[in-house]
């Protein structure tokens, strides 16, 4: 089955937040809320990537 617009978006999105947070640990003075943002932005991702699977699995 190949992969949905909306499960590429997600995966993009977790790649982009990760790596943000990533640099934003390396660096404690930065901007709480733009820490608070991209892991909100992960959480997103990782919430539509679940709902991806599970709609691939019901469909198998």
């Amino acid at each position: 089955m190949r992969i949905t617009d909306t499960e590429r978006g997600a995966r993009m999105a977790l790649n982009i937040a990760e790596m943000y947070v990533r640099q934003l640990d390396l660096w404690p003075d930065t901007l709480p809320q733009q820490f608070d943002f991209w892991l909100s932005v992960r959480a997103a991702a990782l919430d539509q990537l679940d709902e991806c699977f599970l709609l691939r699995q019901s469909l198998l």
